[in-house]
């Protein structure tokens, strides 16, 4: 049987403020308790200068524990992606060129595990954080927290969607097929699409590990979405 790709518009997203305590949270759970690991999102940033903020996309915390994904907007870094982890070896990096965002979409991708830690933008422009071990043990179940750091600050000025949750570090050949549109289901934990448009309820369409939205004041659901992306049918 042959696999087709169609194109289609992603139904909206979430836009968060960046109100104080505005975040999505989800809670602990032993699927969030993995070594290695992907995360996966598409994002559009609208807050870069103001000299030292960081805008959150996820973390992952259980008490000191905390591998944390985000965005620079300080003097110097803005526009850079970055990581920092704190679960047993800290690793810490940021890409060297910033993302012309000007309220545009990208697709984000960290991995860790065994292989090192990296950052993917757009299908590629990889950048090696670090190459050596980096798998994670956790002294328990994370959390995990959209738009916020351990949501209570670092809070995002932006919109969020397509975002998804991998046990094992996605290989950089697939990081280009997610990009395209094409499904990897192999060691996927969580979807969150980020489309449910109403109610404080984030969908998790594969495990059931839905987020919660903070407040409905600080975070909208938006209209805006990345163009289109290709389904298989």
């Amino acid at each position: 049987m042959s696999t087709r790709l169609a194109l289609r518009r992603m139904k909206g997203s979430l836009y968060f403020t960046r109100a104080s305590g505005a975040n999505v949270s989800v809670p602990a759970n032993a699927d969030f308790n993995t070594a290695a690991g992907t995360f996966e999102c598409w994002a559009q940033i609208g807050h870069l200068t103001d000299g030292g903020h960081y805008n959150d996309l996820m973390c992952l915390k259980n008490g000191t524990d905390t591998i944390e994904f985000m965005c620079h907007s300080t003097a110097t870094d803005s526009g850079k992606i970055g990581v920092s982890a704190g679960v047993g070896v800290v690793a810490f990096g940021y890409t060297a060129t910033p993302l012309s965002w000007a309220w545009g979409w990208h697709h984000l991708v960290l991995t860790w595990g065994a292989a090192g830690v990296y950052i993917y933008i757009d299908g590629g422009n990889m950048l090696t954080v670090s190459a050596a071990n980096k798998s994670l043990t956790w002294g328990g179940n994370p959390s995990l927290y959209f738009g916020a750091y351990s949501g209570s600050s670092y809070e995002l000025l932006g919109n969020m969607c397509g975002i998804r949750i991998y046990n094992r570090a996605i290989l950089a050949t697939e990081v280009l097929q997610r990009y395209q549109g094409v499904v990897i289901s192999t060691g996927l934990v969580s979807s969150w699409n980020m489309d449910d448009m109403t109610g404080t309820t984030v969908t998790d369409t594969v495990s059931g590990h839905n987020g919660t939205i903070s407040s409905l004041s600080n975070i909208y659901w938006s209209p805006s979405s990345p163009t289109k992306e290709r389904v298989s049918r």
